[in-house]
């Protein structure tokens, strides 16, 4: 009995010094990284590797719905890793695929381009109302 609550005592204790040190930050795990989001389609996710072109962007908000064109750009993103990636994540943000690299969503269209441009993997997001 005594040697079961001394492994009981000893468990806590390291417990709660391991959660005081998570507590704190000094823990040494990886961090969980928030995604990114587009600054101009705030709902669509920003791939690891690539980078908005924020100048590019074209925003018009209108009571029929919004129009919205954005650009993202990355040097060691393959166009092909590019289509991948959001073809297989925008459905699960509730976009439906009607066609390649279409979608539709609650009276919306986004249609996504993805090409190469001067060695860098390039997408052009565009919304629209359906």
């Amino acid at each position: 009995m005594r040697v079961i609550l001394n492994g009981m005592v000893v468990f806590t204790l390291v417990f709660c010094a391991g959660f005081a040190a998570y507590a704190q930050g000094d823990f040494q795990s990886e961090q969980i990284q928030q995604p990114a989001f587009l600054s101009a389609l705030t709902d669509i996710p920003l791939m690891n590797g690539l980078e908005e072109l924020s100048e590019e962007a074209f925003v018009f908000d209108k009571p029929g719905g919004r129009i919205v064109d954005a650009t993202a750009v990355g040097k060691a993103v393959s166009p092909a890793t590019i289509e991948l990636f959001y073809n297989q994540t925008l459905p699960h943000l509730g976009w439906e695929r009607i066609a390649p690299n279409s979608f539709v969503r609650q009276g919306e269209s986004l249609d996504i381009e993805v090409f190469e441009r001067e060695k860098y993997g390039v997408i052009r997001f565009s919304v629209k109302p359906r």
